[in-house]
C-alpha cells in the first residue's frame, strides 16, 4: 500500500501506548489519530477522551480508511497479545508498527502477512532515535572504519536487552557471528556474559531482575556501551547520558637527556588531548526525559516508517526485514542464555537523602552556578 496523503492512525493500548499517542500528535502535519484500541478499561475511555478520539475494543469496529496502527500491547513473548494482534491487524490491510520487544518467529510471521497484505511491519525502538545513542551510532560507525574495534564492555537490564542489541547492531561494523562463551550467576545483581560479537571480545553485565507487580522499573542503568579500540575507547555512559571519546595514554620514550619540561610539550602524541566529550547531557528530571526526549524519538521511529510506506521501496523494506529478523535472533539467543529474570520486591524507597548528598558534592567540586 503506498501511503501518499495525511493518514488515519490508531494506538492500540495504553500503558506503554500514551507515549505513541503523544507522539502522533507532534507529527498531526501527516498523520490524523482517530482512535484507540484497547480492551475498553476505564483508563483507555479517559484516555480517548482526553485526546478526542474514538474509543474501539475490536479491530471489526475499525473503520476501512485507517492505514496505521501503532501496537504498544505486550507481544508474546512477554505474556501479551500484541503480536495476534499485530497480525490481524496487518490481515486487515493496515501498516503495523508493534512495540519492542517481539521474538523473531513472531517477528517472520508478521512480515509474511505485510508482504501478503501489500502493507509494512516494523518493530518499533525508541531509543536509537534518541539524540545521544543517534551521536553514539554515527561516533562509533566512523571511529570503528578508521580504529579496529578489540573489545566491547556492555551493560544493560534484561527488559530493555532488545533495543540494547539494535543499538549494537548499528554502532558495530557487524554483529555476525554472535556467540555466547559463558555465563557468569554469581555477580548479584548482574549476569556476567562472555560473548563474540561480529568477531570482537564482549562482556556483557546484565542486570536480569524483574518485579513482578511493577517489572518496568528497579532497573539500576538500561543501557551503557564502552567500546574499545586500537586508539581509544568510545563511551556511551547512560541511554540518557553523555557520549566520550577517550585517547589511549602514550608516553613517548625519549634518550636520557629528555625532560619532560623540555620536549613533551612539543610532542605530537603528548598534545592530543585527554578525552573529547561528543555529547553533552543535560541534568533533565525523568519527566523531561520523557517529554522531551522519549516522545520525539518515538515520533521520529514513526516517520521511519511513514517514508517507507510512501516510497514502497521494497530493497530498503527487505534490508530493514533482514535486520530486524537477525537482531530479534540475537535478542532471543541472548535472554535464552540468561534464563527467567530472579524475582525482586518492588521498593518505593525515597531517594531524597541521595539527591541532596549528590547535590552537596556537586556544590563543592562544581561550584555555585550548577
Amino acid at each position: 500500500m503506498i501511503v501518499k496523503n495525511k493518514i488515519k492512525a490508531i494506538v492500540c493500548g495504553t500503558t506503554f501506548g500514551q507515549f505513541y499517542c503523544e507522539a502522533l500528535t507532534l507529527l498531526s502535519d501527516e498523520i490524523e489519530f482517530v482512535g484507540i484500541l484497547s480492551t475498553g478499561s476505564e483508563r483507555s475511555k479517559r484516555c480517548a477522551a482526553n485526546y478526542g478520539v474514538n474509543s474501539y475494543t475490536s479491530i471489526d469496529e475499525l473503520e476501512d480508511d485507517i492505514q496505521l496502527a501503532c501496537v504498544a500491547v505486550r507481544s508474546g513473548v512477554l505474556g501479551g497479545n500484541g503480536t495476534e494482534l499485530a497480525e490481524a491487524l496487518l490481515e486487515r490491510g493496515i501498516n503495523v508498527i508493534q512495540e519492542q520487544p517481539v521474538h523473531y518467529k513472531d517477528a517472520e510471521r508478521c512480515i509474511r502477512a505485510a508482504k501478503k497484505n501489500k502493507v509494512l511491519y516494523r518493530i518499533g525502538d525508541l531509543y536509537e532515535f534518541l539524540p545521544n545513542i543517534k551521536c553514539f551510532i554515527e561516533s562509533a560507525k566512523a571511529i570503528c572504519s578508521i580504529s579496529k574495534p578489540i573489545y566491547l564492555d556492555i551493560g544493560g537490564a534484561s527488559q530493555v536487552t532488545y533495543p540494547l542489541v539494535r543499538i549494537l547492531s548499528e554502532a558495530l561494523p557487524s554483529m555476525r557471528p554472535f556467540e555466547i562463551k559463558q555465563v557468569g550467576r554469581d555477580s548479584h545483581p548482574f549476569d556476567a556474559v562472555s560473548a563474540s560479537i561480529g568477531g570482537v571480545t564482549a562482556l556483557m553485565q546484565i542486570q536480569n531482575e524483574v518485579a513482578p507487580d511493577d517489572p518496568d522499573n528497579f532497573m539500576h542503568y538500561l543501557h551503557r556501551i564502552t567500546i574499545i579500540t586500537e586508539q581509544g575507547r568510545l563511551c556511551l555512559e547512560d541511554t540518557t547520558g553523555g557520549v566520550m571519546w577517550y585517547g589511549k595514554m602514550f608516553v613517548p620514550v625519549h634518550d636520557a637527556n629528555t625532560t619532560i619540561h623540555a620536549d613533551s610539550s612539543t610532542d605530537t602524541s603528548m598534545s592530543l588531548p585527554q578525552h573529547i566529550r561528543l555529547y553533552e547531557s543535560k541534568e533533565n528530571s525523568f519527566f523531561e526525559v520523557f517529554k522531551a526526549q522519549w516522545i520525539p524519538a518515538i515520533a521520529e521511529d514513526i516517520s521511519c516508517m511513514l517514508k517507507l510506506c510512501r516510497e514502497e521501496n521494497k530493497a530498503e523494506a527487505g534490508s530493514y526485514y533482514t535486520k530486524t529478523v537477525y537482531s530479534a535472533k540475537v535478542w532471543q539467543q541472548l535472554t535464552a542464555e540468561l534464563g527467567f529474570p530472579e524475582l525482586i520486591q518492588a521498593s518505593n524507597n525515597e531517594e531524597s537523602d541521595v539527591t541532596k548528598t549528590i547535590k552537596d558534592l556537586q556544590k563543592k567540586y562544581i561550584g555555585e552556578s550548577l
